[in-house]
């Protein structure tokens, strides 16, 4: 893959914080998870998503809100379906390779599966971050020729809110 323009990676948990508005994460995630996602939507980098990301998402109890009225639930799975595809994301694949590569780094760095895919294609996307609420990731900051940082303190960006930006 060639590098052509400035690369951010995320986590689910990233991703999943904004989907959520927040949900049930520390309060102050949730303007540094809008940041990161704002910055890629305001063109300021190309934001590398893990092909792994996808289904993790859509298969989230708080995405498909399995406590919520069925109309409402469809209405959030099928905003989030439509909001992944539009968001112009560099959708990272998952061939054998990076299943391979993930599974080393599963047994050597001790990290779990998920977490291992979302490395693996962080370093085939070559990003310069990879941005994460996950203590197990963020701990390899150094390890590698990116950074693994939690999102950056938001500025005076405005909101992002997936859900009720819905037409």
């Amino acid at each position: 893959m060639t590098k052509t323009e400035p690369r951010r990676a995320i986590d689910t948990c990233v991703l999943l914080n904004v989907m959520t508005n927040g949900g049930k994460d520390d309060p102050l995630w949730l303007p540094r998870s809008r940041r990161v996602l704002e910055a890629a939507v305001a063109g300021k980098y190309k934001l590398a998503l893990s092909a792994y990301v996808i289904p993790e998402l859509a298969g989230n109890g708080e995405i498909r809100g399995t406590q919520l009225e069925k109309r409402e639930r469809h209405r959030r799975i099928t905003r989030t379906r439509e909001w992944m595809s539009e968001a112009g994301f560099l959708i990272v694949e998952i061939d054998g390779t990076i299943a391979n590569h993930a599974a080393d780094l599963a047994i050597t760095k001790q990290l779990r599966g998920g977490d291992a895919v979302i490395l693996a294609s962080a370093i085939r996307a070559k990003v310069e971050v990879l941005y994460t609420w996950d203590t197990d990731l963020l701990k390899l900051n150094g390890t590698y020729e990116f950074e693994i940082a939690e999102p950056p303190t938001p500025g005076d960006e405005g909101q992002l809110d997936i859900f009720s930006a819905a037409s």
